[in-house]
């Protein structure tokens, strides 16, 4: 019998869980779990504090950017974005499937009285703005050290990662170009048609309508992409930060740390986040690259793991707590209606 949509998801998901527990469990005997937490040992509390703080101001400017493109269509306040999207990220934590996106749109709906449409346009760009601008600063990366790639991967690896990273960066921004003309198309055809007729209210119309009203405005645009590329230097600081944490100090910890957030970008196509397999192989493959030994890369990876998902969790609980009732209803229900315009 043939798998629904769903189905084929999860399925797919369950797969890259049992290659992500495969590699992880391969990696750790390879390295040996006695010298990994030998290595975690020295660890320094200080720079690992420094680390999450970071992450932690990482995640707030995330979610202050939804409310930076809501703000101008539909006023709210930024404590309850704030709280809507931690537990969105906390919701991305724990279930796969991206079902923290779903609720961030859905409590947008229900708690702040935000039109469906807006509000799936809002947590749209901001995760595509995101990843224009992660492409952007890995270009950077993998240009400034080109030659150095080259000879440590080889003139064809290295071309084929520059030019795979170049490929998906264009076709982001080429996406938001095309959102952009696109949403301006429907909302000149809307004003045509008259307000009350044309395109449904609150279908994926409207939705690329409002994400090209924000991307036609030139200086929001900037004003939105500015805030995604610090963003994403805030998530290159957390990588870089981890490096004197395990006492490593390469002579270019940005490049390094670059290089491993490269690698882990790319990785997480194959294998979720979430299990960490993918950056533990991106920690040995890019720190074994400048003379980090497997247990170190490892204990880092570790690090990398808990930095990225303790204040996720630290962040998304208080707001849960408020929410049980109705999290069970929004993540199996239809969204709720839009509110009235009067």
């Amino acid at each position: 019998m043939a798998l629904s949509a769903r189905g084929r998801r999860w399925l797919i998901f369950a797969a890259q869980a049992v290659a992500s527990l495969a590699v992880i469990v391969l990696l750790v005997r390879e390295a040996r779990l006695d010298a990994v937490l030998h290595a975690l040992r020295r660890v320094s509390v200080g720079w690992l504090l420094a680390a999450l703080v970071v992450k932690i101001l990482a995640l707030s400017l995330h979610e202050l950017r939804t409310w930076w493109l809501l703000r101008l269509h539909h006023p709210v306040g930024l404590p309850r974005i704030m709280g809507i999207g931690f537990l969105s990220g906390l919701l991305n934590f724990l279930l796969p499937l991206r079902a923290g996106d779903l609720a961030a749109v859905l409590l947008l709906v229900r708690e702040c009285r935000v039109p469906g449409a807006l509000a799936t346009a809002a947590v749209g760009l901001v995760a595509l703005l995101e990843a224009a601008a992660l492409g952007v600063l890995l270009l950077v990366i993998l240009g400034s050290g080109l030659l150095w790639w080259e000879r440590s991967l080889g003139e064809l690896q290295a071309h084929a990662a520059f030019n795979l990273v170049a490929l998906g960066t264009v076709v982001g921004v080429l996406l938001l170009l095309v959102l952009g003309v696109l949403g301006r198309w429907l909302g000149a055809r809307r004003a045509r048609q008259g307000a009350g007729r044309g395109l449904p209210r609150a279908g994926l119309g409207q939705a690329l309508e409002h994400a090209g009203q924000e991307l036609g405005r030139g200086r929001q645009l900037a004003g939105n992409l500015g805030l995604a590329l610090v963003d994403v230097a805030m998530f290159l600081a957390t990588y870089a930060l981890l490096l004197p944490a395990l006492d490593l100090h390469p002579a270019s910890p940005l490049f390094v740390a670059g290089t491993v957030m490269a690698v882990a970008s790319l990785s997480s196509l194959v294998l979720p986040p979430t299990m960490g397999a993918g950056t533990a192989a991106a920690a040995v493959f890019g720190l074994g690259l400048f003379g980090v030994g497997e247990a170190d890369a490892l204990a880092y990876a570790a690090l990398l793991w808990l930095v990225g998902n303790l204040p996720t969790v630290l962040l998304g609980l208080p707001p849960m707590t408020r929410r049980v009732a109705v999290l069970g209803d929004l993540l199996v229900s239809r969204p709720a209606p839009d509110p009235p315009t009067g």
